[in-house]
């Protein structure tokens, strides 16, 4: 007995140690940011975060995917960024949104200096995310992936300082297209799926149908301290829409709530969370209403005129069941845009016929004072012959060149590598730029044409890369009330800081925890990712400011035309040569199947000769005609019986 009751207490002290080793390892957070838009649009921003010690092998994770820790490990990968995307977000009216995504598929992954056989690798890690996610990202090849220069530089820990861009590889696919088949399984990665928490608001029919969406998986290794003495493994799993509330009535009153905009009621927070936050914007829309009153609220700083109510979700916050989270405009809702972003870019295609073109992008700097440098990067498919003579950047306010700080070109090589163009230039103050580049067009194989040829093929989209020093309150940073650290708050990573124009865009707030993402701010342990700073010879840094934000643009995709031949011709071929052959088929097969035999005409006369017999006797046939004669018959039988009448008239004569 005593040995059982020593065994049950040791038993109970390993459990009781391991419990608290998986609290102090594991965390686990989930986060939605609502903002209101002038347009009456309104903007949702999910985001599930997790982390554990960063280890040469996972036997087994709490809170963590272990399906992309698995990848991870196999495919010798450091760090992964996975986008998938529907519709173009409108800088212009919706300002930047805390995480920018390209339209349709992209994929960036750095992998370990100690990797062999990058190619292999890529190619099986694309296919792996294809399978995990439903995706086409099996069709990625070296014809469409590049190792960037700056544009992608790790956002998480480097080994030893190790930038070497050959560890890096890049693709797009911008005809991906996204549906259930992708949000399906992308909300069996969470830790509550779409059981319980705010996962349960992801409403497929409602998100699939917005306005804009997003889906993103990002995993990077990060600093636990200070120090950097242990590090952590983080991956961050987001959801990005704007929607269109229901409740947009005649009155021009913008009334939203989460049953309105996702159809489903609000819930508890998924209980295998360390926290559960709903952050809603309220600088936006102005004096609107909302209900019910939050936990408390950020404001922003040095102006504070943006504030942002939080609503802590594992804290026992009441809901109304009949409306749950939303709010009011009081007035009339003032239709219009965001503030006017201080970088954006719109792309298309120029030129005419069938033979030459050329891409040109516009970049417009608004800042009436400052310049910007940007690192601009093109990645165009193999089948455009690009002239990189060609290559300029221009003001269109005076038509003067603008000097290239820093460039790279690639050429492409059919059907194996794509052109890569990377660039960066400065802005000047209140002026619009010019990139451009002009190439040829070319006739493919006939094979290679898609089944919708004439419908043109797509051209990625151009990514603009840019460090804003905090430039007309684009950027900032939240002074955290003390409250939020009571509650047990405080892991707010990559969340939107609005600014004193309601504009959303990807800086971080600092937290208990610390982690930074897409941000220049330093935190409490010092972590600090995916920032650049333009140097004296142009290259972006990915070094570390105490203010500013870093942040990442995408054009819209582009459609070219390339000469189509006349696929009508091939199928008249075919036609035509099924007919030939049937007519053929038949007399080749009869002369080569049947046996010939010799046979006397007498005998067995033509065909055409017992035919004839066939019908001389049908003629005469039908040449008796019956009537007739019958009615000789009856003449004769009456010349045959003697005349009544005349018998009489001789006895008379008699007498």
């Amino acid at each position: 007995m005593r040995g059982a009751f020593l065994f049950s207490v040791l038993i109970g002290v390993v459990l009781a140690v391991s419990a608290s080793e998986k609290r102090v390892s594991d965390t686990s957070s989930e986060e939605l940011f609502i903002s209101p838009l002038k347009t009456g649009h309104v903007y949702l921003h999910f985001k599930f975060a997790s982390s554990t010690p960063l280890k040469a092998h996972y036997a087994h994770t709490d809170y963590l995917p272990k399906p992309v820790v698995d990848i991870l490990e196999k495919h010798s990968v450091d760090e992964l960024h996975v986008r998938l995307t529907q519709g173009v977000f409108r800088h212009s009216k919706w300002g930047y949104p805390i995480l920018s995504a390209p339209t349709g598929g992209e994929v960036w992954a750095w992998f370990k200096p100690d990797a062999e056989g990058l190619p292999e690798k890529w190619k099986g890690l694309t296919n792996s995310l294809s399978g995990l996610l439903c995706a086409t990202f099996s069709k990625i090849d070296t014809a469409n992936s590049l190792s960037p220069k700056w544009n992608f530089r790790p956002e998480g820990l480097v080994p030893g300082g190790n930038l070497n861009s050959s560890l890096s590889r890049y693709s797009m696919l911008p005809g991906e297209n996204v549906c259930t088949e992708n949000l399906t399984p992308w909300k069996k990665l969470l830790p509550c799926s779409d059981r319980a928490g705010l996962g349960r608001l992801l409403n497929s029919i409602k998100l699939l149908s917005a306005h804009y969406f997003s889906l993103s998986l990002d995993v990077t290794p990060v600093c636990a301290d200070v120090a950097c003495s242990q590090k952590r493994l983080a991956i961050e799993i987001t959801a990005t829409a704007v929607v269109a509330p229901g409740s947009l009535q005649d009155t021009n009153q913008l009334n939203w709530s989460i049953r309105d905009l996702l159809e489903m009621d609000l819930d508890t927070g998924c209980p295998l969370t360390d926290k559960s936050h709903i952050l809603v914007d309220q600088s936006s829309q102005g004096q609107m209403v909302f209900w019910p009153s939050s936990t408390f609220t950020l404001t922003h700083s040095p102006s504070a005129k943006g504030r942002i109510a939080v609503y802590d979700l594992k804290h026992n916050q009441t809901w109304e069941k009949s409306r749950g989270l939303g709010g009011k405009s009081p007035a009339r809702l003032e239709h219009g845009t965001e503030r006017q972003p201080i970088i954006s870019a719109h792309r298309f295609v120029a030129g005419y016929g069938q033979q030459n073109g050329g891409i040109r992008c516009v970049i417009e700097n608004t800042h009436p004072t400052a310049a910007i440098t940007v690192s601009y990067l093109e990645m165009l498919p193999w089948f455009l012959r690009v002239y990189f003579h060609t290559i300029r950047v221009k003001s269109l306010v005076d038509g003067r060149p603008i000097p290239l700080l820093k460039s790279h070109f690639g050429p492409g090589r059919d059907r194996l590598a794509p052109h890569h163009i990377e660039v960066i230039f400065t802005i000047p103050a209140a002026t619009t730029v010019e990139f451009g580049v002009d190439f040829d067009f070319t006739l493919l194989k006939w094979t290679e044409y898609p089944p919708d040829a004439h419908r043109g093929f797509d051209v990625p989209p151009a990514v603009i890369g840019v460090k804003l020093d905090q430039p007309g309150g684009q950027c900032g940073d939240f002074i955290f009330p003390a409250e939020f650290s009571q509650l047990g708050g405080g892991q707010m990573r990559d969340t939107a800081t609005a600014s004193s124009d309601g504009q959303k865009r990807d800086t971080a707030t600092a937290s208990s925890d610390g982690q930074m993402r897409d941000t220049a701010t330093a935190s409490s342990d010092g972590q600090k990712r995916d920032t650049a700073t333009a140097s004296s010879d142009g290259q972006m840094r990915d070094t570390a400011t105490a203010s500013g934000c870093f942040l990442r643009l995408y054009t819209e995709p582009l459609l070219v035309s390339l000469p189509t031949p006349d696929f009508s011709m091939p199928y008249n071929v075919i036609c035509m040569t099924c007919t030939v052959l049937a007519l053929a088929f038949g007399p080749i097969h009869a002369l080569t199947t049947k046996n010939f035999k010799l046979i006397d005409p007498a005998e067995n006369p033509p065909l055409l000769e017992r035919v004839k017999r066939k019908g001389q006797l049908l003629l005469t046939k039908f040449r008796k005609t019956p009537p007739a004669v019958v009615v000789v018959a009856a003449e004769e039988e009456d010349d045959q019986q003697p005349d009544v009448h005349d018998e009489d008239v001789k006895n008379s004569d008699s007498e």
